[in-house]
Parts: C-alpha cells; structure tokens; sequence
C-alpha cells in the first residue's frame, strides 16, 4: 500500500482516539466501533491501518514498552523508573489491562518482541534470543504487575534495580549456556 500523508493523519488519528478512550473506560474493552467514532474515521479507513481494536492497542503500547526494554537494557535508570512512575500514575487502567489475560498475554508478547529487537546476544540459535526476550517480557511485567497491584512493595528506585538486575541475570543464562 503506497503512504501518503492523510494516511499517516489517519493512522494518527485512530492512535490518539485509542488514547483518549483508554483513559475514560472503566474496564471494558475497546471496539472498533468506539474507535472509529472518536476518531473519526470511516470503518474502512480503520482497517486500513489495522486489523482490529487489538492491533491499535499492540501499536499503542509499543514505544512506552520500547523504553522499558531500552532502559532495563541498558541500566539507564532515569529513563525505566520515568516509565514505571507513568505505570504507576495509570494504576487503576494498569490493573485492568493486567487482570485479562488475553491483554496481558498481549502485553507480554509486545514487550518481548521489544527486548528481541534490542537484544544484543551472541547466541548460537536465533530461538535463543526469543526465549530470552519472552523470559525478560515475563519476568519484567511479572514484577510490575505485583508492585502495580500493591503485593511488592518497593519504592520506584527499589524496582528498578531489581527490573535491571533480573534482566541482566536472565541474559547471563543465555550467554552462559553457549
């Protein structure tokens, strides 16, 4: 499909409409329908760009969760405790998104698919690096979801030392099994 701006402002559209809707939902899930209409776009436009209301919110979640890799990665704990306070002023929204298990699958598979971008292993086999980056993804929101939801209780600095130090153990088993 050739790109051309109104696509992109149409793309932009249905994003910042998924946005706006997730912050005023109290626990149910978004439909097209409710998309399109915010957004305003015709049906059509909408699936254009996606395939349905999980794709928008796969794509959504993608940058906050790209930093989140990036900065557990990468140690920088500025850049992962900024994104931890952003989980944790979205709290209410969080635990919903975290009590479904087909979102938090989906969560789960975003994240990894982040890590596995970033991931700079030296690894035999490329199902290495994925079964690193699910068991980062896992390990991660894993953690996230219980400080989230009140059963971890640690300052945001606490989390994020402990969030860098399980992703640098989880590669530390990759490297050493090759």
């Amino acid at each position: 499909m050739n790109s051309s701006p109104n696509d992109s402002k149409a793309r932009t559209a249905i994003l910042e409409a998924y946005n706006r809707l997730v912050f005023k939902t109290e626990g149910h899930e978004l439909r097209v329908a409710d998309i399109v209409r915010e957004a305003d776009v015709g049906r059509s436009t909408f699936y254009e760009h996606f395939a349905n209301a999980d794709s928008v919110f796969q794509e959504a979640i993608a940058v906050p969760f790209r930093i989140f890799a990036s900065a557990s990665l990468e140690k920088d704990y500025p850049r992962l405790e900024a994104m931890l306070s952003h989980f944790a002023e979205q709290t209410i929204r969080a635990r919903t998104l975290f009590m479904n298990a087909r979102i938090r699958d989906q969560m789960v598979n975003v994240l990894a698919h982040e890590y596995e971008l970033l991931l700079t292993l030296d690894v035999a086999f490329e199902q290495e690096r994925q079964w690193c980056a699910l068991q980062l993804s896992e390990a991660n929101l894993a953690m996230v979801r219980q400080w989230i939801d009140g059963k971890l209780v640690v300052d945001v600095t606490r989390l994020a030392q402990w969030i860098t130090k399980c992703t640098e153990q989880i590669q530390d088993v990759v490297k050493f099994s090759n």
